[in-house]
């Protein structure tokens, strides 16, 4: 995955950033406090108890990191609305963060 990244990257003459990946589920992107998860990949922040899916976390969390530039822990929190791809990238709770539920019928291929 990461050498088509580095191709579609260069084709379109976008930079790469490494990021250390390790622990980036751990600490909610907004306020920095550990995130609480239970059985699924749903997790709670455990200060302002927004609820988010692990993958979001560290997706937010490595573009923090990446922000920051030493690959190492998240920067500041003022860092929070960050200009990429030319359009702001808030981190604030404006959608949810699970799949839209999609009626079985909508699924279901009927015959003629």
């Amino acid at each position: 995955m990461q050498t088509t990244i580095e191709e579609k990257a260069r084709g379109y003459e976008v930079p790469v950033i490494y990021i250390d990946p390790r622990n980036t589920s751990r600490a909610c992107p907004i306020h920095g406090a550990e995130m609480i998860y239970g059985k699924d990949r749903r997790g709670t922040c455990s200060k302002g108890e927004e609820t988010w899916h692990r993958n979001v976390v560290a997706c937010y969390n490595l573009l923090l990191r990446a922000l920051g530039g030493d690959g190492g822990a998240a920067p500041s929190r003022l860092r929070a609305l960050a200009t990429v791809d030319r359009g702001p990238a808030p981190l604030v709770l404006t959608t949810a963060h699970e799949p839209t539920p999609i009626a079985y019928e909508a699924w279901v291929r009927w015959g003629p």
